[in-house]
């Protein structure tokens, strides 16, 4: 645990943070004591700054604020669904929960201790509300959605094949960490910067100081390594033929980035 700051340290770093942020006006007695509650944050005392003079609601770090989500949002999440209605309400929603106090309970934005940088931790906030707003619209579309009019208009899923994959949820998650376990570092990492930092292959790529084709080879073979894994995984726990375990295969590969993606994070 770290030690408490003595009063001058705190007095310093709230003078870093307002020279980063000259504009912010809020009250300093506040902001330290703020401070004092966060002692493994001081190595991130602006961005620390930046929240708590958000929560305060002060202008203009709002309008910071905003700029920040603006950008990161789509490219944290883009990846799940290259929706722009989908990445706008998941802005939306984000704007609501780490502003806005809820019955009870106070900000989320008062969530952010410093430990890391708050892109990184709005990235990491932004992709679990994605992913949960994916499992909200695929419990309850809906009714005035275009996806949810289409999927009505389609067949209706196989209600034994629904059945399976409600039996055997734990058997597919127990096999895709294990696949995922097997694959080479460096291609679980390439998967990692891609579907939970949402970096894209370009700058994959030039982190690995390679081609983005060999990243993007590389990212193709480690999805089908990680679904052959799976297949033999299941057909050895499972007693399924081989057209209900080609028919659960199908499934999976349709939805494997959104899995894959729950997984890593």
């Amino acid at each position: 645990m770290a030690d408490s700051p003595s009063l001058p340290a705190l007095e310093a770093l709230a003078a870093h943070a307002q020279a980063v942020f000259p504009d912010f006006n809020v009250g300093r007695e506040a902001f330290l004591r703020f401070l004092a509650e966060r002692p493994e944050g001081h190595s991130h005392s602006a961005e620390l700054y930046l929240a708590f003079a958000c929560v305060q609601g002060d202008a203009a770090a709002l309008e910071e604020f905003e700029r920040r989500l603006e950008g990161l949002v789509g490219a944290a999440i883009t990846h799940l669904r290259p929706s722009r209605a989908f990445v706008d309400e998941v802005r939306q929603r984000l704007r609501q929960k780490l502003l806005l106090a809820q019955p009870g309970s106070p900000p989320k934005l008062l969530e952010y201790g410093g430990r890391g940088s708050l892109t990184q931790w709005l990235r990491a906030v932004a992709l679990r509300e994605a992913l949960n707003q994916l499992a909200r619209q695929q419990a309850r579309p809906a009714p005035d959605s275009l996806e949810a009019i289409a999927e009505m208009r389609a067949p209706g899923p196989d209600p034994e094949l629904a059945l399976l994959k409600r039996r055997y949820a734990p058997e597919f998650k127990a096999s895709l960490e294990a696949a995922l376990r097997d694959l080479p570092p460096r291609e679980r990492n390439f998967l990692r910067l891609f579907f939970i930092e949402g970096l894209t292959v370009e700058q994959i790529a030039r982190m690995d100081g390679t081609h983005k084709s060999t990243v993007s080879r590389r990212m193709a073979s480690a999805r089908e390594s990680v679904l052959a894994e799976m297949r033999r995984q299941l057909q050895e726990r499972l007693e399924l033929s081989m057209s209900e375990l080609d028919s659960l295969m199908g499934q999976l590969r349709s939805q494997l980035d959104l899995s894959l993606a729950r997984a890593l994070s």
